[in-house]
């Protein structure tokens, strides 16, 4: 209990510290002495109930700085993925720090849930997902770290999405966006819808990656050359076939740089760029909810309405599962007809 001194007319509250270490703090001019009691009081649970060693800041803004910069197995990761995941935990610090948590454990069942509450009301479910799944490693390398002995995010679910039907481009909208683009990024439109390839696959193609004589391209995962390429969405090589299309594409491409597929200005191609062109293209020609991973839906949804098995688009696209890949199965031609006609 701390103990209270009048110095000058001034009450202070004189206790010891998590140190063990006399401390002195004013409880204010003018204060009585009933109030100095519930302040010294409140002081008191402050500073004697805080740990250094469990600081919440300094792990949240260590986690922030250095723990998002290496995925499991010490993989490098994209520095998309670094961004996303600084911003979801800059929410949840601005949330802790509002309700003034200082120890890492004091953050309970009942926070979590109020901090997604908070967080629901104001960001679609697929972004509440992704920061409850950043808090939840923050405090499941807590608690392997032996600062906690559980993990309060691992009992709350994350927020349900519904798997609607992915956006892809009609035949028309491929034929504005292709025909209003630069040469340059109607290449690189045209080679995301020919391949299927997401835009962090494509940024890291090398000329390496192409065997022009088998007709193959293998994609390459995050591990490959100690890290030289930047992280991908699998961390192992994959290889898929090239279309005589793809094949116009990569030999027009031979010779605009030593290294990579496709660049601009001498260095490789960025997200921002590509997204920053196609984006004007369909702001100009009134085409919405769209973005260069569309290209990959459209891909994938062109193959089924063609009668390409959902299997086939499965391997080519390198899901992991066919299951990820049923979300096109209501394009299929004539979907099911030949198959009842068995019965």
């Amino acid at each position: 209990m701390a103990m209270l001194e009048k110095r000058n007319g001034i009450w202070y509250a004189r206790f010891k510290d998590f140190d063990g270490k006399w401390k002195y703090k004013s409880c204010g001019k003018g204060v009585s002495k009933k109030e100095a009691i519930i302040f010294a009081s409140a002081i008191e649970h402050e500073e004697v109930l805080y740990d250094p060693e469990h600081d919440l800041m300094t792990i949240l803004l260590d986690f922030k700085e250095n723990g998002v910069l290496m995925g499991a197995k010490g993989f490098k990761r994209a520095k998309t993925t670094i961004s996303r995941e600084r911003n979801a935990i800059s929410h949840f610090i601005a949330y802790v720090q509002q309700k003034k948590i200082r120890n890492i454990t004091d953050v309970t069942e009942k926070t979590i849930v109020s901090f997604m509450h908070y967080r629901g009301s104001i960001v679609a479910p697929k972004t509440l997902k992704e920061e409850r799944r950043v808090v939840n490693v923050v405090f499941n390398r807590a608690v392997n770290s032996g600062l906690i002995t559980k993990n309060p995010v691992s009992t709350i679910p994350a927020p349900f999405i519904p798997q609607n039907s992915k956006r892809f481009f009609s035949e028309k909208e491929l034929e504005i966006i292709f025909a209003d683009s630069e040469e340059e990024f109607r290449l690189i439109f045209q080679f995301l819808y020919y391949t299927g390839l997401r835009i962090s696959e494509l940024k890291n193609l090398q000329w390496g990656d192409w065997d022009e004589g088998n007709k193959i391209l293998t994609i390459r995962g995050s591990h490959t050359a100690g890290g030289e390429y930047e992280r991908n969405k699998f961390r192992h090589d994959t290889q898929i076939p090239t279309s005589p299309k793809v094949v116009d594409i990569l030999r027009g491409q031979r010779g605009k740089d030593p290294k990579y597929v496709f660049n601009r200005f001498n260095k490789k191609i960025t997200d921002n760029t590509i997204y920053k062109h196609l984006w004007t293209v369909l702001k100009r020609n009134n085409i919405l909810n769209a973005s260069p991973h569309t290209f990959r839906h459209t891909c994938a949804s062109h193959l089924v309405q063609r009668g390409v098995s959902i299997y086939k688009v499965s391997k080519y696209l390198r899901h992991t599962s066919v299951a990820m890949t049923e979300i096109y199965a209501h394009l299929q031609p004539n979907n099911m007809i030949d198959e009842v006609g068995v019965l």
